[in-house]
């Protein structure tokens, strides 16, 4: 679990010394949670004061999905968050909450600069095991046909396949990279669009979701430092295709996930359904923060 002695120094400072909740008191000021500040200073205090770091992570965890909480004070909860997730080895979750920080608090010098060094940290990790948002990769759907339950169980595969592959920034090996994980990527978004075909609500959400999912992790990955060779024009240049291509595969996963909340609205999918439309709901929010951040 995260350790506040292990924190970014600088940034953990600059957090506590500009905490908004710092010299309020939720329970003397009941309308400090309306924008997710009472969560945050209970979070934090959790964390600081009394070492319950469950309890903090939890806390943190709401701020961050709080609809109505400041970009600058979800940034530094999702930035908490992020050193919770990357000390359990959940190393796309953690650059996924980093790369939201970014984008919900890039006014903010000591956020843009904690949430960098985050990025290079987790950028030197290797992942262990298959990280996927939202259910296991390989979970079973229920309340479905056979057909679909086949057909799913072929694209949850090919999910894993896709998450195998993963992008090493070296210039020997960039390009033909991001190809071959592109190449990976289309072939499980092929094979869910199979189980969209057939029409069955539970599938089509989970499917839909997952179709998201890939394009969010794919957006995500396409952030990294470019290899220290390459001459300044080319690494401007690419790194321009680089966002350009990132921005566009956050459009496909937003349309991904109003498909799939589309799908499971008003319960239409069943009971097998909620987990995925839940799911979708967070994914969602996820990626419209960043998206937001586009300019």
């Amino acid at each position: 679990m995260a350790d506040p002695a292990a924190m970014e120094p600088a940034a953990a400072g600059a957090a506590a010394a500009e905490d908004p909740a710092a010299d309020a008191d939720p329970a003397a000021d009941p309308a400090a949670d309306s924008g997710g500040t009472g969560a945050y200073y209970r979070a934090y205090l959790d964390e600081v004061l009394r070492g319950d770091f469950a309890a903090a992570r939890e806390a943190y965890r709401r701020v961050v999905d709080h609809e109505r909480a400041s970009p600058e004070l979800a940034a530094r909860a999702a930035l908490r968050l992020a050193e919770y997730e990357a000390d359990r080895g959940r190393r796309h979750i953690a650059l996924d909450l980093v790369a939201r920080a970014a984008a919900l608090g890039r006014g903010q010098r000591d956020l843009l600069v904690w949430a960098e060094r985050l990025q290079r940290r987790l950028a030197a990790v290797r992942a262990q095991d298959i990280e996927v948002r939202g259910p296991p990769a390989g979970t079973a759907l229920v309340g479905v046909s056979p057909a679909a339950a086949e057909q799913f169980a072929r694209a949850e595969q090919l999910l894993s396949a896709y998450h195998g592959r993963r992008l090493r920034p070296r210039l020997e090996d960039l390009r033909a990279g991001i190809r071959a994980k592109r190449a990976a990527l289309d072939a499980a978004v092929r094979a869910y669009r199979q189980v969209v075909s057939l029409g069955e609500p539970t599938a089509v959400v989970a499917a839909e979701f997952r179709i998201a999912s890939l394009y969010y992790d794919l957006s995500l990955s396409l952030t990294f430092d470019l290899p220290p060779e390459l001459e300044p024009s080319a690494a401007t240049r690419l790194r321009q295709s680089l966002r350009a291509q990132a921005l566009a595969d956050r459009d496909r996963a937003r349309a991904a996930y109003l498909r799939a909340l589309e799908a499971g609205r008003d319960g239409r999918a069943g009971p097998g359904g909620a987990v995925w439309v839940e799911a979708a709901e967070l994914g969602l929010r996820s990626v419209e923060d960043l998206l937001r951040g586009r300019d």
